[in-house]
């Protein structure tokens, strides 16, 4: 069954089940406050629709026999109770004077949710990966994941080096650090003049709105390519505009089939950094 589970139901799920808790607080808020600058109506219909998603959804995830990975979801379920713990009037309270042990908690709290959102791919994708995995080694990763283990070790024993470097690269990138010496994936930094795996660094940028992941000395390389990717785009289609309402000159010919050249190059380039 995990085989019809893919990454991107996943990441879905995650945007959709995040949505539905806002919505259902916003519900709750509304209905005993009064105060909101939408109408229970307008929350309801919304709420209705992000159900409708979600459901079925939920259904494949469950029918699957796989659990959704969350960061930190040890601690946020305190924060939960702590929260669940004061009325709607003390959170409103809270929220307007911007201080105080519980408006801490409500902060702490959405700090972590949005780390959980914001790393929706990288979770969706380990989720997917622990699942092929031996039940130890998939128990092991997500305890390190849910309840922000410090110390530890896996045996990985057994285990193909793609799926050894996945793991390594996927954990640091949801801010787990770790690294394999031997058949172990092992929690932490190594000592100095280990030769040990560690993680090439890197960090994120964007294409399209798609996330990407570019090795720490790459990225002023790709910051350059994406730029004048970006200002040879605008030329190409400035004199694309041009074509379309009076003819080419030579000359204008010339850097129009130099520019299209040079926009498959840095895209190449581009492509090249991405895939290592």
């Amino acid at each position: 069954m995990l085989g019809i589970i893919t990454t991107r139901d996943i990441i879905t799920y995650i945007v959709l089940s995040r949505k539905k808790k806002e919505l259902e607080f916003k519900k709750e808020y509304l209905s005993t406050t009064g105060k909101s600058t939408v109408s229970l109506d307008v929350i309801d219909s919304a709420l209705k629709e992000v159900e409708e998603q979600l459901t079925p959804l939920e259904m494949k995830i469950l029918s699957s026999g796989i659990t959704v990975l969350q960061l930190h979801k040890t601690q946020i379920e305190k924060f939960t109770e702590q929260i669940k713990s004061h009325t709607i009037q003390q959170l409103e309270e809270a929220l307007t004077r911007k201080e105080g042990e519980l408006y801490d908690t409500i902060m702490n709290r959405a700090q972590l949710l949005k780390e959980n959102l914001n790393k929706k791919e990288e979770l969706a994708e380990l989720t997917i990966l622990i699942n092929t995995l031996p039940t130890e080694i998939n128990n092991r990763i997500k305890t390190w994941v849910e309840d922000d283990i410090s110390e530890g070790l896996v045996d990985l024993s057994g285990l193909p080096e793609e799926k050894r470097d996945k793991l390594l690269n996927l954990l640091n990138r949801l801010g787990i650090r770790c690294y394999i010496d031997g058949d172990k994936l092992v929690l932490g930094s190594p000592g100095e003049g280990s030769q040990a795996k560690t993680w090439t660094e890197e960090e994120v940028r964007y294409i399209n709105d798609e996330k990407v992941w570019i090795p720490k000395d790459k990225v002023s390389d790709f910051d350059r390519i994406v730029k004048e990717l970006d200002e040879v785009t605008r030329k190409i289609q400035a004199i694309t505009a041009k074509k379309q309402v009076v003819p080419l000159t030579d000359e204008e010919e010339k850097e129009f089939t130099e520019l299209q050249n040079r926009y498959i190059q840095l895209v190449k380039e581009r492509d090249q950094i991405i895939s290592g």
